[in-house]
C-alpha cells in the first residue's frame, strides 16, 4: 500500500448538507485526493441498502480508492440491531462492505464514545467523527486504505485456498466414486466367481454321481434324482434315441392326472421332444396349454403344467432329451433352466460312455 502516497487517492462522497461541506474543504487542498460527490437516490432506504448489492454495483464503487457515507445515531443502531452486521471481521460470511475491494469510510455526527465504539465493531475501513483536523482527515485515509488492502489481501487468498480445498474436494469425490465403483465391481466379480465355483462343484457332484456306473436303468435313475435337487416339486423324464424311434425313462415323482403313463410318455414325445429335436434349443414353457403347433387336444391335456425340454447331445451326436415338468402354480424358472442346463454336458458323457461300452460288450 505504500504505492498509494505517490497517486492520487479517489473519494467517494455520499455525505449531505454541511457534514459534506466541511468533509470537502479539509480535502481541497490535497493534491493527493481526487474528489466525487455522489448521491442517494430518494428511494433508497438507509441504512438497509448498505446490504443490497445493487445498492454498491449503481455506485461503481470498484472505480474508486474510498467511498465515504454518514451514519446519525439512529441509523447506527438500526444497524447495529440487524443480524448481518454482527458477524464482524469475518469478511467470507460478513456484510457486503466486508467484501468490497474498494474501501469504506463512515461519518458519524455527534457521536457519544459508546456510539463510535460500536461503530468501529462494523468493520468499516475509516472511521471520522465531527469535527475534525484535515491532517487527521488525510492520515485516516492512508489507513483505511492499508486496512482495506490488506482485507482484500486476505480475501484474495482466502479465495485462493477455498479454491483449493474445493479442487482437492472433488478430486476426492472423484477418487472416492472410482473406489467405490472398484470396491462393487470387486464385490460382485467375488459374487459372479463364487455362483461360477457353485456351478462346477454342482456339475461335478452330478458327473461324479454317474462315473462308474454300468446299469443303463439304474444310471438314469440316479440322474433323475440329481435333478429333482435342483428342481424341487417337480419330476423328469429322459428321452433316448433309438433306432425305432425314443424310449422314455420316466421318474415318477409326481405326474398329470393321465390314466395311463403311456399317453404321458407318447404326449410328451409329440409335443416337448419333437419341437426340442426341431429347434436343437432348450424350450420353457410357462404353461404347457399355450404351446404351439400342437392340437387342442393335447393342450388341454398339458394345461396347468409347466414344462421344461433339455437337448442332450455329445460331440455334435443328439442322444436324447431331458422334460422337466411341474404344475404351474409354481412355474419353472428361467433361472432354474440355467441351474440345470450345465448338468446335460456330464449325462450326454456318460450315457455315451455307456452306448460304447454296451456296442464293445455286443460286439464281442
Amino acid at each position: 500500500m505504500a504505492a498509494r502516497d505517490f497517486l492520487p487517492i479517489k473519494i467517494l462522497s455520499l455525505l449531505s448538507g454541511d457534514l459534506e461541506v466541511c468533509f470537502r474543504r479539509t480535502l481541497v487542498d490535497q493534491e493527493q485526493v481526487e474528489y466525487f460527490r455522489g448521491r442517494v437516490p430518494a428511494s433508497i432506504r438507509w441504512p438497509t441498502a448498505l446490504f443490497d448489492r445493487r445498492f454498491w454495483a449503481r455506485l461503481s464503487v470498484e472505480a474508486y480508492d474510498l467511498v465515504v457515507f454518514e451514519l446519525s445515531s439512529a441509523a447506527l443502531g438500526e444497524l447495529l440491531q440487524m443480524p448481518a452486521a454482527r458477524s464482524g471481521f469475518q469478511f467470507w460470511a460478513g456484510p457486503i462492505w466486508l467484501r468490497l475491494p474498494t474501501a469504506t469510510g463512515v461519518v458519524l455526527k455527534d457521536a457519544d464514545r459508546v456510539e463510535v465504539e460500536q461503530a468501529a465493531q462494523l468493520g468499516f475501513d475509516g472511521l471520522w467523527t465531527a469535527p475534525w483536523q484535515a491532517a487527521d482527515t488525510l492520515k485516516r485515509l492512508k489507513g483505511a486504505l492499508q486496512r482495506a488492502g490488506c482485507r482484500w489481501y486476505h480475501i484474495e487468498r482466502y479465495s485462493r485456498v477455498r479454491g483449493l480445498c474445493r479442487q482437492v474436494n472433488r478430486k476426492r469425490r472423484q477418487l472416492r466414486d472410482k473406489v467405490d465403483l472398484l470396491c462393487r465391481d470387486l464385490v460382485n466379480s467375488n459374487i459372479q466367481f463364487t455362483e461360477t465355483l457353485q456351478d462346477l462343484q454342482r456339475v461335478y457332484d452330478f458327473q461324479s454321481s454317474l462315473v462308474g456306473e454300468f446299469d443303463r436303468r439304474y444310471m438314469l435313475y440316479k440322474a433323475l434324482g440329481g435333478l429333482k435337487l435342483h428342481l424341487s416339486d417337480s419330476s423328469a423324464a429322459i428321452y433316448l434315441c433309438n433306432p425305432g424311434g425314443f424310449a422314455a425313462h420316466v421318474a415318477a415323482f409326481q405326474q398329470p392326472e393321465i390314466d395311463n403313463p403311456a399317453d404321458l410318455e407318447e404326449l410328451f414325445t409329440k409335443t416337448v421332444v419333437k419341437e426340442v429335436l426341431r429347434t436343437g434349443h432348450c424350450l420353457l414353457v410357462r404353461d404347457a396349454g399355450t404351446l404351439t403347433p400342437i392340437s387342442s387336444e393335447q393342450q388341454g391335456l398339458l394345461g396347468g403344467w409347466s414344462l421344461l425340454g433339455l437337448p442332450v447331445a455329445h460331440e455334435g451326436r443328439f442322444i436324447g432329451v431331458v422334460v422337466v415338468y411341474r404344475q404351474t402354480g409354481k412355474e419353472i424358472s428361467e433361472s432354474e433352466k440355467n441351474r440345470i442346463k450345465p448338468l446335460m454336458r456330464p449325462l450326454a458323457h456318460a450315457l455315451d460312455s455307456l452306448q460304447k461300452l454296451e456296442h464293445v460288450i455286443c460286439t464281442r
